[in-house]
C-alpha cells in the first residue's frame, strides 16, 4: 500500500509539473525533460548485469 502512495505522489509531481509548463507556455521543454527522465531510467537499469549487453548495442 506505501508503494502506491509514493508512486502516486510522484505522478502527480509530473502532472503538476506538465501542468506548469502548458500554463507558463513552456511545454516545448516537455520533450527535453522526457529524454532526461529516459536517460535516468537508463542509467538506473545498467546497475543491472543483465541489461550491459542491451545497452551497449543502444551506444
Amino acid at each position: 500500500m506505501r508503494l502506491l502512495k509514493v508512486v502516486g505522489s510522484r505522478l502527480s509531481v509530473v502532472k503538476d509539473l506538465c501542468r506548469f509548463f502548458w500554463q507558463r507556455k513552456l511545454w516545448w521543454l516537455i520533450p527535453m525533460l522526457l529524454v532526461f527522465v529516459i536517460m535516468g531510467l537508463l542509467i538506473a537499469f545498467v546497475n543491472t548485469s543483465s541489461t550491459v549487453p542491451f545497452v551497449y548495442v543502444l551506444f
